[in-house]
């Protein structure tokens, strides 16, 4: 098979693969009008330190292949606790995360109830191959970083739009966690929230450590 039609093969199998398999991740709002009578938008964004230099994130361009550039942070109704980390191919784990991008601010829709900041989550290394005697099956292979935090952000009945802050993660060359601090920069978001959703009232909602 050709170079280019491999690639094309190669890119159409991921895309499928993909779909098939796809997260469900926390939708995101750009008005008042996209949020539910029962739910929350939770105002943030993540920093790593020090950022990936280039060649620390190897990920292969293709279709379907995006969902790998991101990095996500989970979020969920308890502490991720003592429970093992996912390792292998599968996307599942990112359910219930905020796909983002680095020092760029997210407005996740929520329930409107206590959550817990979970981990960072982001891809390292990412390639696919395909099997050429079949043409119908492909191995994925990536290599995911978790940097854990486990905070509760504490949701009140009246709350439309909360700040939970910036999430600064610090790691070492080898992805490691090196610990977390979250800073309450409202006045760094406030022209983005007010463009958003006006003059709804917007609560610093910084996270506690159990």
């Amino acid at each position: 098979m050709k170079p280019r039609r491999l690639f094309g093969a190669l890119a159409g199998l991921a895309a499928l693969v993909l779909a098939g398999c796809a997260p469900s991740l926390r939708p995101q709002a750009s008005g008042l009008d996209q949020v539910g009578d029962d739910e929350v938008v939770a105002v943030g964004r993540v920093y790593l330190n020090p950022p990936l230099a280039k060649g620390q994130q190897k990920v292969q361009w293709g279709i379907g292949m995006d969902y790998f550039r991101h990095p996500y942070l989970a979020l969920g109704d308890a502490p991720w606790g003592d429970r093992e980390l996912p390792q292998g191919s599968d996307l599942k784990p990112l359910n219930g995360s905020v796909q983002t991008d680095w020092n760029t601010w997210f407005f996740a829709r929520m329930p409107r109830k206590d959550f817990w900041v979970q981990m960072l989550i982001y891809f390292t290394d990412v390639t696919d191959s395909l099997d050429c005697a079949s043409c119908h099956s492909a191995n994925f292979n990536w290599q995911r970083a978790y940097l854990p935090v486990e905070q509760r952000v504490t949701v009140q009945p009246s709350d439309k739009v909360i700040f939970i802050g910036t999430y600064v993660f610090y790691r070492d060359e080898f992805n490691h966690a090196r610990g977390v601090r979250v800073h309450g920069d409202l006045k760094d978001a406030a022209a983005l929230i007010q463009a958003r959703f006006g003059a709804a009232p917007v609560r610093v909602a910084l996270p506690a450590t159990p």
